[in-house]
C-alpha cells in the first residue's frame, strides 16, 4: 500500500517538514508540485489530482510492504543511524563507557556473521534444556513466568501501563494472546484464502520445528498440535470489533480473586517470581481467554505444551539466529502475510533491534547531528508562543460562558510540549551489552525493558517520559 501525503498540511506538519529540511533533507520543504497530476480534474477525483504524481513516480520497494512520503524520511534517517552505527563499532569492548560504547558492542555482536552462522540454534540451548525439562504442571508454570520475564509473552500477552480508571498510576495488564497467526480471526474465518494461510502456517511451523532438532515426522505431528492449541485461544479470544469496546479491556481484581478464577494457575506465584509478591491488584483482562487456558493446563499434555513453547521460543528469536531461521521466518511472516519480496539489508534489521533496546542511547547521538539545543529552544519559544495565543483566545471569546473558559484554561495549562528529545536520557547502565551473542543481548535487552516497566507499577506517571526515540 501507498500512501501519499495528504494535501491538507497541519501546523504539526508544517513543523515536521520544516525540520526535515533543517536537518538536511534536500527539497523536503512546502509542496512539491510534481505529486500533483494536472491531467485529472480536481472537481471529478480530487485525490488523484493532489497525489498522482506521486503515486506514479513511487513504486513499493522490494524490501517494503507499504511506502509512503514518511517512509522517505525515514530511509534519510537510516542513512545518519547507518553513519552512528559505523562509527560506534569504534567505540565497542574500548571500555570507554557511554552510549556508543553500549550500541557499538551491539552492534558489533549482531554484525557478526560468521560466527551467528557457526552457532546456530546453540544460543536458544539454556531455554530449550528448561522447556525440554517440564515434568510437572508446576514446571510448566514455572518457566511460562521465566520466559514472560524476558517480555516475551508466550501465552498471554502482559503490559505494564496507566491505570484506565486512574490514570494518576501504572498497573498490570494480562489479556488474552499466544497466538501465532496476527490475531484471533486468522483461526476462525473459512473462506478460502484463510484456509490457505492456515495451512501455509502449520507447514512454516512445521520447518521452523524441525530446525530446533526435532525429527520431520515429529515436526510435523507437533506442527498440528500446536495449531491446535492456538486454535483454541483464539476461539477463546474476543474479536477485533469487540475489543473496540474500552470496557472489554479493563477488568482490575485482587490477586486472591484471579487465583479463585483460574485454579490451575497460581497468579500468586507468577507476581511472586516477578519480584511483585506486594502487588495486590490487577487488570484480569480478558476472563472468557484466561478460563479456557485455565482448562488447557490440565487437559493439554505436557509434551505438547513443550513443543507450543518451543515454538513460541523460536518464533520471538528467529530473527536473532542464523539464516536458516531468519529466512525461514521471513519467507511466512514478510512474504505470505504481508507480501514483502525481500528481505531487508542486515543493518537495517539490526538497527530495529538496537531502536527497541538502546533506542535513547542511539537517540543521543542522532540529536547531535540533528537538531541542536539551538533548535530545540526555537522550537519551545514557537510553542509558547502559540499557547499564549490561545490562552488569550479562550479569555476573549464571546460564545464561552466563563465557567467554560476556566476549563478550556485548565485542560490548556495540562499541555506539556515534547520537543526534539527528551530533558532526561533513559538510563541503560543496568542493561549488560556484550560482544557474546546477538540473541543473548536482544534477550538482556527485553529483561532490562521488562524490569524497568515492572518498577513503574504503583507508582504516579512519569509524565516527562517519552514513548517514541527520537529517531523515530
Amino acid at each position: 500500500m501507498r500512501t501519499p501525503r495528504s494535501i491538507v498540511v497541519t501546523a504539526l506538519a508544517l513543523f515536521l517538514l520544516a525540520a526535515s529540511a533543517s536537518w538536511g533533507a534536500d527539497n523536503a520543504h512546502g509542496l512539491d508540485p510534481s505529486n500533483i497530476d494536472d491531467t485529472c480534474q480536481p472537481c471529478r477525483d480530487f485525490y488523484e489530482w493532489a497525489n498522482g504524481g506521486w503515486l506514479a513516480s513511487n513504486k513499493i520497494p522490494p524490501e517494503y510492504s507499504t511506502w509512503s512520503t514518511w517512509s522517505e524520511i525515514y530511509e534519510r534517517n537510516l542513512t545518519t543511524l547507518k553513519e552512528l552505527l559505523d562509527e560506534s563499532v569504534k567505540h565497542a569492548d574500548s571500555g570507554a563507557g557511554g552510549p556508543m560504547q553500549k550500541v557499538g558492542d551491539f552492534y558489533a555482536a549482531a554484525m557478526d556473521t560468521a560466527k551467528i552462522e557457526s552457532e546456530g540454534i546453540a544460543p536458544l540451548a539454556p531455554f530449550l534444556q528448561e522447556i525440554d525439562g517440564i515434568q510437572t504442571e508446576e514446571d510448566l508454570q514455572r518457566v511460562i513466568g521465566r520466559l514472560d520475564r524476558y517480555g516475551l509473552d508466550f501465552c498471554f500477552r502482559t503490559d505494564i501501563d496507566q491505570d484506565a480508571k486512574d490514570s494518576k498510576q501504572v498497573i498490570f495488564y494480562a489479556g488474552q494472546g499466544g497466538l501465532g497467526l496476527p490475531e484471533r480471526d486468522y483461526y476462525t474465518r473459512q473462506d478460502d484464502d484463510s484456509k490457505e494461510i492456515r495451512d501455509k502456517y502449520v507447514a512454516h511451523l512445521a520447518r521452523m520445528l524441525e530446525l530446533t532438532g526435532y525429527s520431520k515426522e515429529k515436526a510435523a505431528a507437533a506442527a498440528g498440535t500446536v495449531m491446535a492449541m492456538e486454535t483454541r485461544l483464539a476461539k477463546a479470544s474476543l474479536t477485533a470489533v469487540e475489543r473496540r469496546d474500552p470496557e472489554s479491556q479493563y477488568n482490575l481484581v485482587s490477586i486472591k480473586a484471579a487465583d479463585s478464577l483460574t485454579p490451575n494457575f497460581s497468579w500468586t506465584r507468577y507476581f511472586s517470581d516477578m519480584g511483585l509478591g506486594d502487588m495486590t491488584h490487577f487488570s484480569y483482562t480478558h476472563p472468557k481467554f484466561f478460563a479456557e487456558f485455565n482448562k488447557m493446563l490440565v487437559d493439554v499434555p505436557l509434551d505438547d505444551w513443550k513443543s507450543y513453547l518451543r515454538w513460541q521460543l523460536i518464533r520471538a528469536s528467529a530473527n536473532y539466529l542464523s539464516s536458516d531461521f531468519v529466512n525461514e521466518h521471513f519467507a511466512f511472516y514478510g512474504t505470505t502475510l504481508y507480501g514483502t519480496k525481500e528481505l531487508q539489508p542486515r543493518w537495517k534489521r539490526v538497527l530495529r533491534s538496537i531502536d527497541r533496546v538502546l533506542g535513547e542511547d542511539l537517540g543521543q547521538e542522532f540529536v547531535k547531528e540533528k537538531f541542536s539545543p539551538e533548535a530545540k529552544a526555537r522550537a519551545r519559544e514557537m510553542i509558547a508562543n502559540i499557547e499564549t495565543a490561545l490562552k488569550s483566545r479562550i479569555e476573549n471569546v464571546t460564545w464561552m460562558s466563563d465557567a467554560t473558559k476556566q476549563k478550556a484554561l485548565a485542560k490548556l495549562a495540562t499541555f506539556r510540549p515534547k520537543i526534539g528529545y527528551p530533558d532526561k536520557w533513559r538510563d541503560y547502565s543496568a542493561y549488560e551489552v556484550k560482544r557474546d551473542s546477538y540473541l543473548d543481548n536482544m534477550l538482556r535487552g527485553r529483561a532490562f525493558e521488562f524490569q524497568r516497566e515492572v518498577n513503574k507499577i504503583g507508582k504516579p506517571v512519569d509524565r516527562t517520559e517519552w514513548g517514541m526515540n527520537v529517531q523515530t
